[in-house]
């Protein structure tokens, strides 16, 4: 009984003495980054330039959807202000007419997002192309692991001392600014 017990304590002994040193002996230390994909966006230029057109397009978009809501609403009043000299019928058909400028202005609000939502694709998509070489080849140089998103499902905290969104946002400038200048030459 006691060479059995002291048999399975030098196994466990040695099972932990194993393990901790083959642990000790292939732990490495891995550097990790954070960043901010929203920040990097509208904090760099190209970013923000991006912005402003969008939000004219989009201002543009709103104004003519409003416009037409507008008249839509007009055209609801006149019928409630007409409606007791209306016969049955030309109440029903100016409702009618009604429901289909409704339906007409609600297919043009999706369609306006959805232009919303490509202009948005095609005005970044520059900006994320420059991005993702950018970030491959800080990886490389400071020796990332491991570069992620921080606002990401499934990340809960990060601390400051390993965000590089501010230097990303200044490299990415000096990126962009370079690749603009050499597009500007080859149209010249």
């Amino acid at each position: 009984m006691i060479s059995q017990r002291l048999f399975s304590t030098f196994f466990a002994i040695l099972f932990i003495f194993i393990f901790t040193s083959a642990t000790t002996v292939h732990a490495k230390t891995y550097k990790i980054a954070v960043i901010e994909m929203q920040q990097i966006v509208k904090g760099c230029k190209a970013g923000k330039k991006a912005m402003r057109q969008l939000q004219v397009k989009y201002q543009k978009l709103q104004k003519k959807l409003n416009e037409q809501a507008k008249k839509i609403q007009q055209f609801k009043e006149n019928i409630l202000k007409n409606s007791s000299i209306l016969t049955q019928q030309a109440k029903k058909e100016k409702e009618k007419e009604y429901e289909q400028m409704v339906q007409k202005i609600q297919a043009e609000q999706q369609n306006a997002q959805m232009e919303m939502r490509q202009a948005e694709q095609a005005a970044l998509k520059p900006i994320f192309k420059q991005l993702k070489q950018l970030l491959t080849k800080i990886g490389k140089e400071k020796g990332y692991a491991l570069i992620l998103e921080g606002n990401m499902p499934g990340v809960y905290y990060t601390s400051s001392r390993i965000d590089i969104t501010k230097m990303v946002i200044k490299k990415l400038d000096a990126v962009m600014s370079k690749s603009s200048k050499k597009s500007h030459k080859k149209g010249k």
